[in-house]
């Protein structure tokens, strides 16, 4: 009954989506060229990562090809991800844009009791607002972005983790790799940790579904590894952007790269003692370490994007519950809400978002993260006066 709720409520928004935005206005170029890659492989039989390819993306979206060390817009996704995207391309690209985007918005939505831990109305409301108006959200959505799809199979994972559904938190897991970027580190993290309390259904559920994408994947087009590393290689190359920890540390000029290296080399350590700190406890504090993972692999991820900061709704989140004072709440929720935006906005060239719109959210969360000891202890003062 909740399955065909959900479908119909889908349908609806992606028709008032289809008829009021995306019929007459098409854009998610973030959504357009895996979806117009995957087309081109599912009804011509060509290599979505070909120039060739790239090429009519960039004449689509652009009307000129892009000139060499410009973004080239090519599709720079694992092969796997055009098995989700296939269905898609039997519709043309208004209709499936706004199926596609109506999907990802039913995935915030049901993120968000998760995220935060919240069932009553009066204070779910509020988290679904801060949800959709959180930067990264909000651009994900409005791009179409992968991102947003791996955001949710992280939060299903977590809570499979958290309720002992084994199963589910190894399927999730493995679906959470459509955009590795994001997942990285807390694939990893579980899969040790699994390995570690001898979670077998975990890893036998992740290693079906993730053996079962590559192996779909490598039967419908045997050279894509090569393939998606080549264009990986690339897309690197190409978008020239650092991690968050690189982009902040320019600020400081010439101390720029030594700095980088420094602080992503002490947020490894960081992770490695407290990894082995946990478990040689028995893993007391495995939640923490889930949230301090996320809040890392977002802090030093090269060639990432803003987008995939929408996976650090969990540890804010999650940091937020901790404190008892309202009006501390309160200041760290808008400061994560406005700020970002107002990067964004003071720093915008044309229709471009800079780097340092990578910074606001991940080092923003590291100091929110540190500053733990000062207001917890306030906390602790509070409560025996």
């Amino acid at each position: 009954m909740i399955a065909v709720f959900v479908a119909a409520l889908t349908g609806l928004v992606a028709a008032g989506l289809y008829f009021g935005y995306t019929h007459v206005f098409a854009s998610a170029n973030d959504f357009y060229i895996p979806w117009r890659a995957t087309r081109e492989l599912v009804f011509n039989g060509r290599d979505p990562y070909s120039e060739a390819v790239a090429r009519d993306i960039q004449l689509q979206l652009f009307g000129a090809v892009r000139a060499a060390g410009e973004h080239q817009y090519t599709f720079a996704y694992p092969l796997y991800v055009s098995l989700l995207l296939a269905p898609f391309t039997l519709l043309p690209y208004d209709a499936a844009q706004a199926l596609w985007q109506s999907v990802l918005l039913m995935i915030v939505l049901a993120a968000v009791p998760l995220v935060a831990n919240e069932s009553r109305a009066k204070y779910l409301l509020p988290a679904v607002l801060f949800t959709l108006l959180f930067y990264p959200t909000a651009r994900g959505l409005i791009l179409g972005q992968m991102a947003v799809a791996a955001f949710g199979a992280v939060v299903l994972a977590r809570w499979g983790l958290m309720q002992g559904h084994d199963r589910i938190a190894g399927a999730a897991l493995a679906l959470a790799l459509v955009k590795p970027q994001e997942s990285y580190l807390v694939v990893a993290l579980v899969l040790v940790w699994a390995v570690a309390r001898r979670r077998t259904q975990l890893l036998v559920a992740f290693s079906a579904v993730i053996g079962i994408c590559l192996l779909a994947s490598w039967l419908w087009m045997p050279e894509w590894p090569r393939a998606f590393l080549t264009g990986a290689a690339a897309y690197a190359a190409y978008v020239g952007v650092g991690s968050p920890v690189q982009v902040a540390s320019t600020l400081f000029g010439s101390l720029a790269d030594p700095l980088a290296w420094a602080v992503t080399l002490a947020l490894l350590m960081w992770l490695a003692v407290t990894l082995w700190r946990e478990a040689r406890t028995g893993w007391p504090q495995f939640e923490r370490l889930l949230m301090l993972t996320l809040m890392i692999s977002q802090l030093i991820a090269i060639g990432t994007a803003t987008t995939n900061q929408i996976v650090l709704l969990l540890p804010l989140f999650w940091l937020v519950r901790a404190m008892l004072s309202r009006a501390l709440k309160l200041a760290a929720l808008s400061a994560f809400l406005v700020a970002p935006w107002v990067v964004f906005a003071a720093t915008l060239v044309g229709k471009d978002e800079q780097p340092i719109a990578f910074v606001p959210v991940t080092v923003g969360l590291l100091l929110l993260w540190l500053s733990q000891p000062l207001w917890q202890t306030r906390q602790r003062e509070s409560e025996v006066a």
